[in-house]
């Protein structure tokens, strides 16, 4: 740390006397600056051409070759398309087999169908998983009042130990009228096949058409024949549907209609004039197209011998069920091995082996995640509380997704066109998504949380997503933030924000389930993953010591802010809390708290896992940095004005907000224009790149267009006093010792009505903070400025709990805010769950109700541990 220059107390008489009694002339002085100054710019020339450091050494080999043939085999088909309502995909890559369901109300003119396929918000009025195990058993139930149906998608692979082939699964859409309507509506629906090869060399070998027909399929059923790259042989999809008259209750069989794709001009995306390949599967848009070529209501039966995409559709009252069976040995002849499983995986043995798997579920819910030893309020969970348990994993582990592309990667800070993004290799990613509707792809610091859940559930899934994200690192030992792959990830973003930059960092969230098995008794047999995983885990914390640096010894900043960013407060989307304020002018002087700990989090954990893996040396280097972190986060943070823990940089704590009004300005020949705000419209402040004043821009309602700025006062280098959860991360993160007097203060805090504690949880930003509830600009609803998150509310948990059980002057107090936190949590999304049907992105500070986006089945999902007290 740079020490600030004294002033001398000695007089100036003493300080003339002890001055040096012979001086250098003046030209000799001069020369020797000048001297010195040439020698510096030459050495100034020689670094501007030195050549560039040599590129890191190459990552080890594959962190996923050592999976078992028997873990991979269990896991080549599942619910991996989560962005559909209904999709599956078999985890193979570069080419891979995809199927999926569409539905709408069967309409007889077809320009009034409403077709579901892709995961939307406040469309259908409930979905998502209500069981699923990770993978051989998923059910979930859909309610579409618009189109009259009740649907429930369930999907089942055989265990191994039945004898019946590897990769065999089913699938039941049974439909039934919404409760308490005047009846449902003939439905059609669609379930289809397709060919994945947007990143294949040739697609030659993979095709899709009609088999033969099999006496025992019930008549109007379909036999579906295909190969597909990464499946090992031939495969065969049965299809066949029954309805039930509504008052004889007698079923009859109902038909299929079917159609084949097989040119590729007709896939959606073209080529978009730029030769590249046709991209992914516009099903909807095929399926809208080929009616209203038929001008009718049905597809036809129609498939040609070598099919990219095919289509069964069947048209039914309710209630009906259609059944679905996979095997990837084709029917041949009369199929005899098929007709065996036909027999065993459709019809009344389907029911049975669902209902079976489903109270198996239940009970392994319970059993594995001890909900029956456990108690909310005092008293032992209720039978609502297990149901709760059980839907909120199915959702969580059904936002399991498979994706294999090439992120696009921004050449650099500043760069700018869509033409200066490169592509990363392509690669697979197995991961949970946070949103189906909203963000159907993967997030690094959200698969974080995910993976304490999945974990806890599934360790043997959670290692395998682990190894893929950290597969993701490129040399330098960067991860981009989001994972974008694939046309079909990136059809749902817009395109400004698909490129990733490779300065920004995100949370290292991933340690956060390696630090809870180092503390469990599961750590000895997870330590060869740790093994495999140690010089991925190194490298990436080496890039964010050196790319996220501080301006100070042990201090780091997130790189990304935006000078030019025109909000109350530049965003810091690299650290997760989007707009939590942080100083007032992005700079290269800001030390920010939540990275401290972060970073101080991944070496103490680097030090145990050095440490369980025999390597002294390392465990000793890396205990040395942590400690000399937690030393910079006393040293450099703690305001003791406020005492609590601040991120520092150039801002003003004083200030007030004025309206600006919004003008336009042009260059001078008016070729190009900007929009500004301004104080005061009759005086713009156009600037010297655009000089010329056009006019004030109009709020569409006669006056004018103002925006909320926020005027400063004493604008300087200082604390930047904003609490809330970045105050907290310390607790949050268990950083501290347990007679730390920082703790007590921050226990104040969060436990104050007045700042952050609510009925309902922990809010974002403290209610006293000028930036509380407060748009960052207009339209932009505040995001972490005081609702209230799950994810660092759990955190908060996990804290109080440790210093709950540590000796130390404040263990009483942190136990009882531990009990009253977790039933106010646990209690309130209990009960927007049960009036909603979804977990949500966020909860009111005020009223608890769930808001923005649902279903939310990622780090909400984190409500399951809370309930189950695994931290």
């Amino acid at each position: 740390k740079k020490q600030a220059p004294t002033t001398s107390a000695t007089p100036s008489s003493e300080r003339v006397a002890s001055a040096p009694r012979f001086a250098l002339p003046h030209f000799i002085t001069a020369c020797i600056v000048v001297g010195a100054l040439g020698i510096f710019w030459s050495a100034a020339r020689q670094g501007l051409h030195a050549p560039p450091p040599p590129p890191p050494p190459p990552l080890p080999g594959s962190l996923l070759s050592d999976f078992s043939r028997a873990h991979n085999a269990s896991l080549l088909w599942g619910t991996y398309r989560p962005g559909v309502y209904f999709g599956l995909r078999s985890r193979t890559f570069p080419g891979a087999l995809v199927a999926g369901l569409m539905w709408s109300a069967h309409d007889k003119t077809m320009g009034g169908m409403t077709l579901r396929h892709e995961c939307e918000q406040d469309v259908v009025d409930r979905y998502g998983f209500s069981a699923h195990d990770g993978h051989s058993y998923a059910m979930q139930p859909i309610l579409d009042k618009q189109n009259g149906i009740a649907l429930s998608t369930s999907f089942v692979q055989p265990r191994a130990d039945t004898g019946i082939d590897e990769g065999v699964w089913a699938v039941r859409i049974a439909g039934e009228a919404p409760a308490g309507g005047s009846g449902g509506k003939e439905q059609s629906l669609f379930f289809y096949l397709g060919i994945d090869d947007e990143h294949t060399v040739s697609s030659g070998g993979s095709s899709l058409g009609l088999g033969r027909e099999l006496s025992f399929l019930p008549k109007g059923g379909a036999h579906l024949r295909g190969t597909a790259e990464g499946l090992p042989s031939d495969f065969s999809l049965l299809a066949t549907a029954r309805a039930t008259h509504p008052t004889s209750s007698a079923t009859r069989d109902v038909s299929a209609h079917y159609w084949g794709f097989d040119s590729a001009a007709q896939r959606g995306g073209g080529d978009g004039g730029d030769g590249r390949r046709p991209v992914y599967l516009d099903v909807v848009s095929l399926v809208r197209g080929r009616l209203r070529e038929a001008g009718h209501k049905f597809l036809g039966r129609q498939v040609g011998s070598a099919a990219r995409l095919v289509v069964v559709q069947f048209v039914a009252a309710p209630p009906f069920e259609v059944d679905l069976l996979f095997t990837p040995r084709a029917c041949e002849g009369e199929g005899v091995h098929c007709e065996r499983l036909f027999g065993s995986l459709s019809g009344a043995s389907l029911t049975a082996l669902l209902a079976e798997r489903q109270a198996e579920y239940a009970a392994d819910v319970s059993a594995r995640l001890g909900l029956s030893t456990v108690k909310l309020g005092g008293a032992p969970l209720s039978v609502e509380a297990h149901h709760f348990a059980e839907a909120t994993l199915g959702a969580a582990v059904g936002s399991l997704g498979y994706f294999y592309g090439a992120s696009k990667i921004a050449a650099g800070e500043g760069a700018a066109g869509e033409g200066a993004a490169t592509r990363a290799a392509p690669a697979p990613l197995f991961t949970m998504v946070p949103s189906r509707p909203f963000f159907p792809r993967g997030f690094l610091w959200d698969e974080g949380f995910h993976q304490l859940l999945l974990g806890a559930w599934a360790p043997r899934i959670a290692d395998d997503v682990l190894c893929h994200w950290l597969s993701l690192m490129q040399p330098d030992g960067w991860i981009p933030r989001e994972q974008i792959l694939g046309a079909e990830a990136e059809a749902r973003v817009p395109p400004e924000f698909v490129p990733q930059h490779r300065s920004q960092a995100n949370p290292p969230a991933l340690l956060l389930r390696i630090d809870a098995i180092l503390r469990s008794e599961r750590k000895g047999e997870w330590l060869p993953v740790g093994a495999r995983l140690w010089p991925r885990l190194t490298r990436w914390y080496e890039w964010l010591q050196r790319t996220q640096a501080g301006p100070l010894p042990s201090t780091y900043r997130w790189i990304g802010r935006d000078p030019k960013d025109s909000r109350l407060n530049a965003l810091t989307l690299s650290s997760g809390l989007d707009d939590y304020p942080r100083a007032t002018v992005p700079s290269a002087d800001e030390r920010h708290v939540d990275l401290l700990c972060w970073i101080a989090f991944f070496s103490r954990v680097l030090a145990a896992l050095a440490r369980e893996l025999g390597m002294a040396d390392e465990a000793k280097r890396y205990s040395a940095q942590s400690k000399q972190q937690l030393d910079s986060l006393v040293t450099n943070h703690w305001n003791p004005r406020l005492l609590a823990f601040c991120d520092w940089g150039r801002h003003a704590n004083s200030g007030e907000f004025r309206p600006f009004t919004m003008i336009k300005c042009a260059t001078p020949d008016a070729s190009e224009a900007v929009e500004l705000a301004t104080m005061d419209p009759r005086r713009p402040n156009c600037p010297p790149t655009h000089p010329r004043f056009l006019f004030p821009l109009g709020d569409g309602s006669g006056g004018l267009l103002t925006v909320e700025r926020f005027v400063p006062r004493s604008e300087r280098l200082q604390f930047v006093e904003h609490l809330g959860y970045v105050s907290l991360f310390p607790l949050m993160l268990r950083l501290l010792p347990a007679d730390a007097p920082h703790l007590e203060h921050m226990l104040q805090l969060l436990s104050a009505p007045e700042k952050l504690w609510t009925p309902f949880g922990v809010r974002s930003l403290s209610m006293a903070d000028r930036m509380h509830m407060r748009p960052n600009a207009p339209g932009d609803e505040p995001y972490w400025r005081g609702p209230i998150w799950i994810n660092l509310n759990y955190l908060l948990l996990a804290g109080l709990r440790h210093y709950a059980t540590v000796d130390g002057p404040w263990q009483s107090r942190c136990s009882e805010l531990y009990d009253k936190l977790r039933t106010n949590l646990v209690s309130n999304m209990m009960r927007e769950f049960k009036r909603t049907g979804y977990l949500w992105e966020q909860y009111s500070p005020s009223t608890g109700r769930g808001q923005r986006n649902h279903p939310f089945n990622g780090w909400s999902a984190l409500a399951l541990l809370m309930l189950a007290e695994i931290y």
